[in-house]
């Protein structure tokens, strides 16, 4: 994205691929890290930033590129505040913002608004979405628990009577904990099963993101 910088390449090749990393599931990999790491290698020298920032002061992109620009602003700006900084005091930053709000289409105003919100709030930088965390568990879940009632009143009963409740009460209490022993390790297998999942998933997203740089570099490598 460095070598190519003319107005159809921004709009036919490099739009395309931001808003690609625009997919929920990109954001969620290694809490965001990874798509960080990946925008801050675009911009950072800024050979591929400056043109494109340029491109849109001077109205040459297509609308799906000044959202694509709009995005990217939104998460340069979004980053941790060291990294954030030459961003939000670019020089050309009140311009875009403003050129954002009071566009006609609406995403790109809500964009505007976003990235206004962004630098308003600097503490609240963006770190990734949070999923919960899963974790398997030794100890019983709460659907896995047994709510015993309360014991009945005491009555005498004769040494027979005794040992036969005692026998009853054990038999009882034996298949209930193998009952429950077998509940719990069926929530742990799911569990598993969807950590699998997840980490399948995150893969298929990594390979894809492999092969659509790859592309881009091929096509790069073509003009230099």
């Amino acid at each position: 994205m460095r070598f190519n910088l003319a107005d159809t390449f921004l709009n036919e090749h490099a739009s395309p691929l931001l808003h690609y990393f625009q997919q929920p599931g990109l954001a969620e990999i290694g809490n965001g890290q990874l798509l960080q790491s990946v925008l801050r290698k675009i911009v950072d020298p800024p050979i591929f930033w400056n043109p494109f920032q340029q491109a849109f002061l001077n109205d040459t992109l297509t609308l799906d590129g000044q959202k694509a620009f709009g995005w990217l602003l939104l998460q340069l700006v979004s980053l941790p505040p060291g990294s954030s900084a030459p961003y939000r005091d670019d020089s050309n930053f009140n311009q875009h913002l403003s050129r954002l709000l009071s566009s006609d289409d609406l995403d790109l105003r809500t964009l505007g608004h976003k990235i206004k919100h962004a630098i308003q709030s600097p503490r609240d930088f963006y770190t990734g979405p949070r999923s919960p965390s899963r974790s398997i568990s030794a100890r019983p879940s709460e659907e896995t628990q047994v709510f015993r009632s309360p014991a009945p009143p005491f009555t005498a009963m004769s040494a027979t009577q005794a040992t036969a409740s005692s026998s009853n009460t054990l038999t009882s209490g034996s298949l209930s904990d193998a009952a429950m022993r077998r509940r719990q390790t069926a929530f742990e297998i799911r569990h598993i099963d969807i950590e699998i999942e997840s980490a399948e998933a995150n893969l298929a997203r990594l390979q894809q993101l492999r092969s659509r740089l790859v592309e881009l570099l091929a096509y790069d490598e073509e003009d230099f």
